[in-house]
């Protein structure tokens, strides 16, 4: 177990030193995916990808040393007016983290587009990016979501498609996993070995002990599944609109579903995150992150009784949220990722209260 102590949460401002939207965020902790090697200094590497500025080149922000300071790659991973979305990184060898992103703008003479860079910590904003087709895609397309979910598994969602890395990213030579028709919002890996994935239309997927097979789960209503977690319990958390469902029976029933709190008009949840337990998460401890799709202002909720209550966590000024990520050993501790405030892409710190 890695549960920490909760302390009454606030957000702080970094300088993110980037003038476009931030689309997400990844942290590396410090269980590397082999679960044998670490690093000592956990969350410190976080890896954030931007919008391209018109006719410039979108950027790949990282830090390394807990946002402290953040920077551009000085190589750029694709083309002038091409945005990026997903990314993922993790340890690949006991030194070497490798960044993948997705790109996130169509280009209609490609096929979908993945990129990768592979360094040492203190030489990895250097890191040169190599290029990856995925080959069975169709021209246009673009990656909307990323899941490393063990060493050699990498899954990209593409459209309604997933599509399968064993390599670290260097190739998808093979025919999707997965084929559908609703566009692939997020991958994750949960509890025990399942991965679950999310999108429009209700869509949930689950395959179990980190295999290739998909089952089509329930959702509780038709709408647009931006996140999905789940606990150590076995409890499903996923937020639909303005909306936080928790499931009690693995999605696998509408009548599972239970909604814990309506955020309001024009509030979307972008992510969800539990307390910090190994294998899945603690469910007393809940951090949804909401979106405002009115320009208004993002926000970020806390629940420490299993989501019978939410408090809302001070807001620093910002214009919406786009992605967070929480640390996976420290309660106190996460990443907000937004749209472009007072002229810079926003990024924010789930800290410890200084009150």
């Amino acid at each position: 177990l890695y549960a920490s102590v909760i302390i009454r949460p606030e957000l702080g401002v970094l300088a993110s030193n980037e003038t476009q939207q931030i689309n997400r965020v990844a942290l590396v902790s410090d269980i590397a995916l082999s679960e044998t090697i670490g690093y000592a200094g956990a969350d410190t590497v976080i890896v954030a990808t931007t919008n391209a500025v018109t006719l410039g080149i979108a950027n790949v922000l990282l830090s390394i040393n807990g946002g402290g300071l953040f920077e551009a790659f000085t190589n750029d991973p694709f083309a002038a007016d091409e945005d990026i979305g997903p990314v993922a990184a993790a340890f690949v060898t006991a030194d070497e983290i490798r960044t993948i992103v997705g790109r996130d703008t169509t280009d209609g003479a490609a096929k979908a587009e993945i990129a990768y860079a592979q360094a040492t910590v203190p030489t990895l904003s250097a890191a040169t990016w190599t290029t990856v087709d995925i080959t069975q895609s169709v021209n246009g397309d673009t990656v909307q979501a990323l899941g490393w979910i063990t060493p050699t598994m990498l899954l990209a969602g593409v459209a309604g498609d997933i599509y399968l890395s064993t390599d670290f990213g260097e190739s998808f030579p093979d025919a999707a996993v997965f084929a559908g028709t609703d566009a692939i919002n997020r991958i994750i890996a949960g509890a025990n070995k399942r991965i679950w994935v999310v999108g429009e239309n209700g869509l949930i997927l689950l395959a179990k002990n980190n295999s290739t097979t998909f089952e089509v789960k329930s959702a509780p209503t038709a709408g647009s599944v931006q996140c999905i977690t789940e606990a150590e319990n076995g409890a499903v958390y996923a937020g639909i609109g303005a909306i936080i469902y928790r499931s009690t029976d693995q999605a696998s029933s509408v009548a599972g579903w239970e909604a814990l709190r309506d955020f309001g008009t024009n509030k979307v949840v972008k992510q969800v995150a539990l307390g910090a337990v190994r294998n899945g998460g603690d469910a007393q401890v809940i951090r949804v992150v909401i979106d405002d799709t009115a320009a208004g202002t993002g926000a970020v909720y806390i629940s420490i009784d299993g989501g019978t209550t939410f408090e809302q966590v001070p807001t620093q000024v910002n214009t919406g949220y786009n992605d967070a990520a929480f640390s996976s050993t420290d309660d106190n501790k996460g990443f907000l990722v937004g749209d472009i405030s007072a002229g810079a892409g926003v990024i924010h710190k789930y800290q410890p209260s200084t009150l």
